[in-house]
C-alpha cells in the first residue's frame, strides 16, 4: 500500500498535532477510516496539505465514503453528488448555489 510520509514537513509547522505530519500514508488512512464525515470535513480544511491528501487524491475518495457511513447518514442519490460535496452541503459554512436573477422584463 503507501509507505511514503505523508507530505513535506516545513519547519513551521508548531503546535501539539505536529507530528501528525510524519505519520505514514497507512496510518493516516487507518485513522481517517474511523472519523465521522464531519471531522474529515474538518480535517480536509484545516490545511493545504490535509486538503490534497483528503480532496486532491482521488484513489483516496473512499474515505469520504466511510465517513459517512461512520456517521451514519443515508447513502448518496442525489446524480452528481460526490461525498465531498455531500459533506460540504451538511457541514459547509457557505452556500454553494448561486442564484441567477432573471432579467428584467423590457
Amino acid at each position: 500500500m503507501h509507505s511514503k510520509a505523508l507530505l513535506d514537513v516545513s519547519l513551521h509547522v508548531q503546535g501539539v498535532l505536529k507530528g501528525i505530519l510524519d505519520l505514514s500514508l497507512d496510518v493516516l488512512i487507518n485513522v481517517c477510516s474511523h472519523l465521522d464525515l464531519a471531522t474529515v470535513y474538518h480535517l480536509s480544511r484545516l490545511s493545504r496539505r490535509f486538503f490534497r491528501f483528503l480532496r486532491g487524491n482521488s484513489s483516496l475518495s473512499y474515505i469520504w465514503e466511510w465517513a459517512r457511513e461512520e456517521s451514519g447518514l443515508p447513502e448518496l442519490t442525489a446524480p452528481g453528488l460526490t461525498p465531498v460535496q455531500y459533506a460540504h452541503l451538511l457541514f459547509g459554512k457557505h452556500c454553494q448555489v448561486r442564484l441567477k436573477l432573471r432579467p428584467s422584463p423590457p
